[in-house]
């Protein structure tokens, strides 16, 4: 038996969640040599993962394991612990035992290794340097004599700061020590990696990938309207208040799904930015859906039109998916899973102009639309199917 380690830090569920979820589950029962693989699980205390991965544990076998270790970093971000002498508690503790939780975090993986036999480890980072909780994993996973071992990177590389110079170098040349390589999910992620910070080799790259469906997902009722269809974050960075100011633009018969949560300011802001165009109306908040694809049936088109750095956009695979055309702005990984003009359109971030033009020419041909749908739906078969994903996870552990 062939055991091999998963790994992620992450307090809400998210893209790496759906990668995760479908790279265990598709991953091979046998490896190469006719062994079984045991498949390890290890994600931190309040991951937001949980219940989804212990319902993929009754479908076969995976071990799940919860570090007793609480990422308090998203919370501080979020300004979950207020603003007040909570918050400076909580940031000075932080600091002060970093440097303790981050030794304890690499002895409990160097024994989780030794304890399971571990051979391949994968840490599933959500940007660069990522948590701690998956650089101790590479660290433990090193010092145990883990032969393979990976950081798969999901997200933006942070640039250092100029203080902390002599740290960051310190760490990208623990972690290029530590791993047998580092793997990104898009080529401008790769980019970000290699640019911004000291690492010297550019790491590979593998797409993410999702199921390609056969049969093809029917409106359940024709209609004459025409809806766009946003799925993720309420964030000023994924730039939905752009989509806002592109309606006014488009005929009174186009209106707007907005599916997800996030910040409460950020929807007050653009209910009162929907009501001052005067297209509240033609506005609607979904909420969070767990089945994003399952949605996208009742939409014409998902646009995602972010302003600032995309790794990736599983939503773009979900919709591709579903055989919807899409619109995105012409930043990061987006750029390589959408063709312009081909599987959609690629638009400039942060006009409103350029967004409302594209939109325009499918609310005036739907013909086009399914054209487009089609075509994207072609291109996840090729590119970003899930097989293709597993595969090249696989060959890296054999």
């Amino acid at each position: 038996m062939t055991s091999i380690l998963f790994v992620a830090q992450s307090p809400t569920q998210g893209g790496v969640v759906t990668v995760l979820t479908h790279l265990l589950r598709h991953w091979p029962q046998l490896d190469a040599g006719g062994e079984e693989w045991r498949l390890i699980l290890v994600l931190n205390k309040g991951h937001g993962g949980l219940a989804k991965f212990r319902v993929l544990a009754q479908q076969r076998p995976l071990t799940i394991i919860e570090a007793p270790m609480w990422d308090l970093t998203p919370g501080l971000y979020s300004g979950a612990y207020g603003k007040g002498l909570r918050s400076l508690m909580v940031r000075v503790f932080h600091r002060l035992f970093a440097p303790i939780q981050w030794l304890w975090a690499t002895a409990f993986f160097a024994r989780l290794c030794q304890q399971y036999g571990v051979a391949v480890s994968f840490s599933h980072n959500g940007g660069y340097p990522g948590g701690m909780f998956n650089r101790a994993a590479v660290i433990g996973a090193k010092l145990a004599g883990v032969r393979r071992n990976f950081m798969v990177i999901h997200g933006l590389a942070r640039h250092p700061r100029w203080l902390t110079l002599p740290v960051d170098w310190v760490h990208d040349r623990l972690t290029e020590w530590a791993t047998t390589g580092l793997v990104a999910v898009s080529s401008a992620c790769a980019q970000t990696v290699k640019a911004d910070r000291f690492i010297t080799t550019l790491p590979l790259v593998i797409y993410n990938g999702v199921p390609v469906r056969a049969q093809r997902s029917l409106q359940e009722f024709v209609r004459e309207d025409f809806i766009i269809g946003f799925f993720g974050e309420l964030n000023p960075h994924k730039g939905l208040h752009i989509l806002v100011a592109a309606l006014p633009k488009l005929p009174a018969r186009v209106g707007l799904r907005i599916f997800g949560k996030g910040s409460e300011c950020y929807a007050d802001r653009l209910q009162a930015e929907a009501l001052a165009l005067g297209v509240k109306d033609r506005v609607k908040f979904c909420g969070f859906v767990a089945d994003a694809a399952e949605k996208m049936a009742h939409v014409d088109v998902v646009v995602l039109p972010s302003i600032e750095f995309e790794s990736f956009g599983m939503v773009l695979l979900e919709a591709m998916q579903n055989r919807k055309p899409v619109v995105v702005s012409n930043i990061g990984g987006m750029k390589e899973i959408v063709q312009h003009g081909a599987t959609g359109y690629v638009v400039t971030a942060g006009s409103e102009e350029a967004l409302a033009g594209a939109i325009l020419k499918l609310v005036n041909d739907r013909g086009l639309a399914d054209r487009l749908g089609e075509a994207g739906y072609e291109r996840l078969q090729s590119h970003f199917s899930v097989e293709r994903m597993v595969s090249a996870y696989v060959a890296l552990a054999r």
